[in-house]
């Protein structure tokens, strides 16, 4: 894997990437919360002996990269972008862990051209979280039951 540093106005991304071949499609592999892309090594491994190209950044903040003024989810959308523009990445293949599966989700719906296969690893798919969505189904099966509790108490 090479190593590169990716500058973006005042700050820089750090990112490995295999060999860019381009007839093998590429994955881009998202981290998660508190980690870095050092937690893809094994699956670059994986991926570069089947012959994909392989992509993989510490987000600002995370890793090797330098720190950020806005960690928004925007924030990084934008910069993942720029990543795959710089490298000059028609379609990718993205793969998110985490926090990193809630931006790869957001990024296949700005441009679902460029993204040709998602794997989500255990990130929401919806921008409520899964705590949320969990709490409205009880809360909605509830309703009723309370509302009898309150007439009758």
């Amino acid at each position: 894997m090479k190593e590169f540093i990716f500058p973006i106005e005042n700050d820089w991304m750090y990112a490995r990437h295999s060999v860019i071949l381009p007839d093998q499609p590429t994955v881009l592999c998202i981290h998660g919360l508190g980690d870095s892309g050092l937690s893809f090594q094994e699956l670059a491994t994986q991926l570069c002996l089947h012959g994909m190209n392989v992509v993989i950044p510490d987000l600002l903040g995370y890793g090797r990269s330098s720190a950020a003024k806005d960690y928004s989810f925007d924030a990084h959308i934008a910069r993942l972008w720029n990543l795959v523009d710089h490298l000059g990445l028609p379609q990718i293949v993205l793969v998110g862990h985490s926090m990193g599966g809630d931006i790869a989700t957001r990024m296949c719906k700005e441009l679902t051209e460029r993204v040709t296969n998602f794997i989500n690893i255990e990130g929401n798919l919806t921008e409520f979280g899964d705590w949320r969505v969990k709490r409205t189904h009880f809360g909605a099966e509830m309703g009723p039951i309370w509302g009898w509790v309150n007439h009758v108490g």
